[in-house]
């Protein structure tokens, strides 16, 4: 068996890696998040803080914080060699599905530069010991999580279309569980080439 962080008893972090907007993109996308929140079923959503909005380029799990150094080293040499690219945001998608929704989210476009970037990230943490990805990358903003729900009879007030969301860097975030919520912090930025 394949040693890797998340079969050991050690000390670890819960870890992930991203890409977090703006405040130019997050300040776009207050008016539609607003009229989200506003919406009939808003209640049954437990909203994102905005502090937290952030796209998932590779969830890692946890780690030994030995690992630390080699995502590091490996992370900042893929940023070194990726160059800053722009993607726009979606209309509001619901995963896995409409009618079995657990997250609400904001959609991204297809972009080639960010399936480069997450499968280059996705070799660079598998080889620190991590499993590559066995599902293929699906890009999205979470806005809100929820209890499975239906919500094909739901309307949609809001859309983040024409948002655009510049990635010029990249972070390896450590992810806090606790009883009010995840609490996520930056352990690293990685630029991306210019």
């Amino acid at each position: 068996m394949m040693k890797t962080a998340e079969n050991t008893n050690r000390h670890t972090v819960r870890l992930f890696v991203a890409i977090q907007p703006g405040r130019e993109t997050l300040s776009s996308m207050e008016g539609a998040l607003g009229a989200l929140k506003q919406a009939s079923w808003a209640g049954k959503i437990r909203w994102t803080p905005v502090e937290n909005i952030h796209l998932t380029l590779k969830f890692i799990g946890d780690a030994r914080e030995e690992h630390l150094n080699c995502l590091t080293d490996r992370l900042a040499r893929t940023a070194s060699e990726s160059p800053c690219f722009s993607i726009g945001l979606n209309p509001v998608m619901w995963i896995p599905s409409r009618s079995k929704a657990r997250v609400i989210a904001a959609g991204v476009s297809p972009s080639a530069d960010l399936e480069r970037l997450a499968d280059e990230v996705d070799a660079a943490v598998s080889g620190c010991g991590f499993p590559k990805d066995r599902r293929r990358f699906k890009a999205h903003v979470t806005l809100g999580r929820c209890r499975e729900l239906d919500a094909r009879r739901w309307s949609i007030p809001a859309d983040f279309s024409g948002i655009a969301l510049k990635v010029c860097s990249m972070d390896l975030m450590q992810s806090i569980l606790s009883q009010h919520g995840a609490v996520y912090r930056c352990l690293r930025s990685f630029a991306l080439a210019p």
